[in-house]
């Protein structure tokens, strides 16, 4: 505003202050002609720069509500959709404990398709999360991280075959869990995953339901992997079959 006003007394200066109406209005006149416009496009910026904020916000907000309805699509699948198949997966390992998921695709294919149904989901959440904006990173890992660690436990042994394509979305959803999980509730998931895979593994044992269809009463030679300690500090001991003893002669 002062250029305007410093531009007409340098260029008016010797006329000193007039005591006429009409050349103070034709003073005004030019102030109004000058500044006005100048007003209105410095406002423009504050305004645009508002505006702008109120669309990202709104975006933001948009954002979050979409990936909550993913995420709450997604616990609705796991609950309902897939209830079946998972529970027919639950089945599996509890008759075959100590396979991996690669022995059991390899010596039981024609059963293996509900492991596989859940092991899909975990991989549709990976993806989901590293597309960035289709679900929340540690929204997913606060829904669906115990449960992914339960199954990385007992069906893939936490030993997903690196030849695989799916290797690593798996690999990176098992990664995400250990940084954005709280410490103690990692602990605590992999130790109830640990003794359950432990329950199984003994049940099997002494039903003489093995996967190699060895009777009740024979004998194995049994390894013991240290397990996640459990929450009251205790080893946790879980019991892998390696071989048949050898026949007497």
């Amino acid at each position: 505003m002062a250029l305007p006003f410093a531009l007409y007394c340098w260029r008016f200066a010797g006329l000193g202050f007039s005591r006429q109406q009409n050349e103070w209005a034709q003073f005004g006149a030019y102030l109004n002609g000058v500044v006005a416009p100048l007003l209105s496009i410095l406002n423009l910026f504050p305004v645009a720069q508002i505006s702008l904020n109120i669309q990202r916000a709104t975006k933001l907000r948009e954002e979050k509500i979409q990936q909550a309805k993913v995420l709450f699509d997604l616990n609705l699948q796991w609950n309902s959709k897939f209830y079946e198949d998972r529970t027919k997966a639950h089945r599996l390992l509890k008759q075959y404990p100590t396979l991996t998921l690669e022995q059991f695709s390899d010596q039981h294919p024609d059963k293996s398709a509900p492991l596989w149904i859940v092991i899909g989901f975990f991989q549709n959440i990976e993806f989901a999360i590293s597309k960035g904006n289709i679900i929340e990173e540690r929204d997913a890992i606060d829904l669906f991280g115990q449960i992914f660690t339960w199954w990385d436990t007992v069906a893939v042994k936490r030993d997903y075959p690196e030849a695989w394509d799916s290797h690593k979305r798996i690999e990176s959803l098992r990664d995400r869990v250990k940084q954005l999980a709280q410490p103690q509730d990692l602990k605590t998931w992999m130790a109830k995953a640990d003794r359950d895979l432990n329950s199984y593994m003994q049940s099997a044992m002494s039903s003489g339901t093995t996967e190699d269809g060895t009777k009740s009463g024979e004998v194995f030679y049994l390894a013991c992997r240290a397990g996640t300690p459990s929450a009251n500090g205790e080893q946790v001991l879980v019991p892998v079959v390696l071989a048949r003893p050898p026949q007497s002669a």
